[in-house]
């Protein structure tokens, strides 16, 4: 096979026959390609998945055994994947109608398989509600789950001193770029540490699945 380049060429459309030109720098460099967004190769090989809490009101859960988290995440023992967390996205409306501070943060470790209600994730390219391995629990208890352990914030919310919440509203995105991963049979959850009063919360987790 005889690999070409073009010097400071873009292909104008997809070359998937002959011997296709590699996209050169203008010294005739080979470069990192951008050509696509970070995540569109796994996208477009269907291998990306997402679960979403819309509106939710956080219930307390710092890892123990059968919690409630915002969202959690287990990779069936014998799934014959891996679970590999891209981005993690919050939003607080409100804190709802007390005062109270809270903390967001990941938890993870090897689990019983949870027997609480499951969500269907969607693939982050097709829209469908299949193919995932991975079992969702959006706001729910994970029923008969091990405990599992804190392995780092997310974010914090403070409260002023006075009896009503804050009014600013929340935003956060975590690009986790791979650090955050369930193996075959381990369980992963984003947890609000504080049950707060008629709060509305949004998460969602956006995950690859690829072979273990």
């Amino acid at each position: 096979m005889i690999l070409q380049g073009q010097a400071g060429g873009l292909p104008l459309v997809k070359q998937i026959s002959g011997n296709p030109n590699v996209p050169q720098g203008f010294l005739a460099e080979l470069l990192a390609s951008e050509l696509n967004p970070q995540y569109y190769t796994l996208l477009k090989n269907g291998l990306v998945y997402f679960a979403n809490l819309s509106a939710g009101n956080p219930t307390a859960f710092t890892g123990g055994a059968g919690g409630t988290p915002l969202v959690g995440l287990y990779n069936p023992a014998s799934s014959g994947k891996d679970i590999i967390v891209l981005q993690l996205r919050i939003g607080v409306r409100t804190t709802g109608t007390a005062a109270g501070t809270t903390d967001f943060n990941w938890y993870m470790g090897p689990s019983a398989l949870p027997t609480g209600t499951v969500t269907a994730p969607r693939n982050a390219y097709s829209g469908s509600q299949s193919g995932a391995v991975g079992l969702p629990f959006i706001n729910a208890a994970m029923t008969g789950s091990t405990a599992i352990n804190a392995v780092g914030p997310i974010a914090s919310i403070g409260a002023n001193p006075v009896t009503t919440p804050i009014a600013t509203v929340f935003d956060a995105v975590e690009n986790t770029n791979g650090t955050i991963a369930a193996a075959q049979g381990n369980l992963i959850a984003v947890g609000c540490s504080a049950t707060l009063t008629a709060a509305s919360v949004d998460c969602a987790i956006l995950w690859a699945e690829l072979p273990a």
